[in-house]
């Protein structure tokens, strides 16, 4: 059995780093297609990206603790099955539909968790930290498929 809750400045790190990366995207294709146009660039959006960002990793740092805490992410392995939970949402795999995982990607990684039937669990490389990854992977692969 294994039970892994992301750990605060995990998600603090996981989502800077993914609207970082998101945001640097955006601009580089924003930045082609007005050099293109031959028309100005506005930067508002990229000020509310970040705004957000910052009030949500925020609120979550100060007010999601105690009892009511919000499970941000977690995944648990028990002797029939694979759970994800993302806040409230809840995504399983039974075992004898469990077909393996792969990582994919290059800046935005991702881990995917294989289900025979197609309906995988996918969730953000850095969810968890290096040494949460390192159980997960070692108990991924100690299941039988």
């Amino acid at each position: 059995m294994l039970k892994i809750e992301q750990s605060r400045a995990q998600y603090i790190f996981n989502k800077v780093y993914t609207e970082f990366i998101g945001i640097i995207i955006a601009l580089i294709a924003i930045n082609a297609v007005s050099f293109y146009n031959h028309e100005s660039f506005s930067f508002e959006f990229i000020y509310y990206a970040i705004f957000v960002t910052v009030i949500i990793s925020t609120w979550l740092a100060i007010f999601n603790s105690g009892k009511g805490k919000i499970v941000e992410n977690g995944i648990t392995i028990d002797e029939s099955s694979i759970n994800y939970i993302r806040f409230y949402k809840k995504e399983t795999i039974k075992l004898a539909e469990y077909n393996g995982y792969s990582i994919s990607g290059r800046l935005l990684r991702q881990i995917k968790i294989k289900n025979k039937s197609g309906a995988s669990i996918v969730f953000d490389y850095y969810t968890f930290s290096p040494k949460q990854r390192k159980m997960l992977f070692s108990c991924l692969a100690s299941v039988k498929t």
